[in-house]
Parts: C-alpha cells; sequence; structure tokens
C-alpha cells in the first residue's frame, strides 16, 4: 500500500510543477507578444511607406 501512496504523491508533484512551467511559459508568451505589437506600431504611419530607404546597385552601368 506504500507504493500505492508514493504513485500518488509523486503524480500530484508532478502535476504541480507543470503547472508552474505552464504559467511561465504563458507569462513569457504573452511578453513576447507585447513586444512584437509594440515593434509593429513604431513605423506606422501615413508617411511610412514613402520614406522607405533605397540602396544603390554596386554594378557600375555600362555605357553601351
Amino acid at each position: 500500500m506504500l507504493t500505492g501512496n508514493a504513485d500518488i504523491a509523486e503524480a500530484y508533484v508532478l502535476r504541480k510543477l507543470h503547472k508552474e512551467k505552464m504559467k511561465k511559459l504563458e507569462k513569457k508568451t504573452r511578453q513576447e507578444n507585447a513586444l512584437k505589437e509594440d515593434d509593429r506600431g513604431a513605423g506606422s504611419g501615413c508617411f511610412s511607406i514613402l520614406f522607405k530607404k533605397v540602396h544603390p546597385s554596386s554594378m557600375p552601368e555600362s555605357d553601351s
């Protein structure tokens, strides 16, 4: 009968640890989503599309 009690106790502890792990993971996910939303909002506006960086080509044009 003692092994049955030990198995129940082990299952209880593992369940509790799993719940804590999931809470931490959920909190981390919420924080990452909040940071992504902040990054998206930084470049928004009606003129953000007009002022994109244009990189010149590195190949010289030929005079043909």
